[in-house]
């Protein structure tokens, strides 16, 4: 069935929960290439000893808008800290890219999609019609 493969690729994109994540786009270039493009909204830098006074706030603040912090020492970057979802989303994000099958799998349906080859929600609905899985 055409689009098979990028319905299952369509499926672990949904699997990524980040907001900022979610900015992943059909955009010829990047996906042809298999270049995912994700926008980091907003990095706020500050010093250890701010993070350390502040890390309630900090880590409520990663964790509801999705906020990155990057945290210096000395004047150097040391660390980033980011919410669990969007730490969850980077980590399923390399997964999914380090997997061959999976990219195989979004270049067909891409493929698929560029020449034409799939369904509409109308072919859908008729097939399921035809088949008896859908009320009239």
């Amino acid at each position: 069935m055409p689009g098979l493969c990028l319905a299952r690729a369509a499926k672990r994109f949904r699997r990524l929960r980040s907001a900022k994540w979610k900015t992943l786009t059909y955009a010829g270039e990047y996906l042809s290439d298999f270049c995912l493009c994700a926008t980091i909204l907003y990095m706020t830098t500050l010093s250890v000893a701010d993070a350390r006074a502040n890390f309630s706030r900090i880590v409520e603040s990663a964790a509801t808008t999705h906020e990155r912090f990057e945290v210096t020492k000395n004047g150097g970057r040391a660390a980033v800290l980011l919410g669990a979802d969007d730490y969850d989303s980077l980590i399923e994000t390399v997964e999914l890219l380090s997997d061959s099958e999976s990219i195989e799998a979004i270049r067909v349906g891409i493929r698929e999609v560029e020449s034409g080859e799939f369904y509409d929600v109308e072919n859908v609905r008729a097939a399921m019609r035809k088949a008896g899985r859908l009320a009239e």
